[in-house]
């Protein structure tokens, strides 16, 4: 418990210190990496076969398509169809490197989806952080960069460690425990999602009072981003889960102390952030404008 609340904490810091600190580049290099490892962590785990090149060579694919954001803001490309473009080369690339080696041609169908499973898992995901770090750019300049990816940060969080703590103090005293999701993950109760969604919305209300980028945002709009960022989150915690026991193992990676691997700590990000970039850029705008 103390191992990981020491690495928590310091990760915690070291990811706000990038995030409001850094210079851009820094967190899209921290996106990039993110991709690479958590990419590396998902063939070690489903792939056990590829070796150090397949899964380099895969890694640097899917930290490409991570930073399809930054590469077209280099570049002046339209995100979408530079996006596009980055995925049927990644596609074809993959089919290419599976047609070299074939054999047994029996499982051929199987390893080629397990492989861009892993590419599409992470690199169709990780683009939403820096599209809200863009997005929050565009709302009050540098200052305020930060604001909608921590908001996305305080929701997944949140839900997660008021889930945590929730499920262990009231799992199992005042109802018996009710398992959220036994096949997948024994320890989820509902209890523990019910704490979670209540700090999860907790989070997009401080968001609203310290971010200036997410200023604007009314009561509802905090309720519905916690309200469903938390059950997004739960969902790809389990999702991740479901690859972890087909694969037999129990965390993705060794890298985080007492957390496990990248992939065990960004699981719930990695659904939360697209739905936090979905809302906010697209949704929102959407409703005001037919509300007005």
């Amino acid at each position: 418990m103390l191992t990981r609340i020491i690495s928590g904490v310091v990760m915690g810091a070291g990811a706000f210190w990038v995030l409001v600190y850094a210079p851009w580049w820094a967190f899209a290099a921290l996106v990039g990496l993110m991709g690479w490892v958590g990419c590396d962590e998902h063939l070690r785990m489903a792939r056990p076969g590829v070796g150090v090149g397949g899964r380099a060579a895969l890694g640097a694919l899917t930290a490409l398509l991570a930073l399809t954001p930054v590469l077209a803001r280099v570049t002046g490309a339209p995100s979408g169809a530079l996006g596009g473009g980055l995925w049927a080369l990644a596609f074809v690339g993959v089919a290419l490197a599976h047609l070299a080696r074939p054999l047994p041609l029996e499982g051929s169908a199987g390893r080629v989806a397990l492989d861009l499973l892993g590419v599409s898992y992470l690199g169709l995901t990780l683009p939403s952080l820096l599209e809200l770090r863009a997005l929050s750019l565009g709302a009050g300049g540098e200052a305020s960069a930060w604001g909608w990816v921590l908001l996305a940060m305080l929701v997944t969080f949140g839900g997660d460690t008021g889930g945590y703590f929730a499920g262990r103090a009231l799992g199992g005293k005042l109802t018996g425990g009710r398992r959220l999701a036994p096949s997948l993950s024994p320890k989820k109760t509902w209890e523990g999602f019910a704490g979670g969604l209540l700090l999860g919305v907790g989070g997009a209300f401080a968001a609203r009072a310290w971010c200036e980028a997410c200023g604007g945002l009314s009561a509802l709009d905090c309720l519905v981003l916690g309200g469903v960022g938390v059950p997004l989150g739960v969902a790809g915690d389990l999702f991740e889960s479901m690859l972890k026991r087909s694969a037999g193992v129990k965390d993705s990676g060794t890298l985080i102390p007492g957390h496990g691997g990248v992939l065990d700590r960004i699981d719930a990000l990695l659904f939360v952030a697209p739905f936090v970039l979905f809302y906010v850029r697209d949704l929102r705008p959407l409703l005001a404008g037919a509300g007005g």
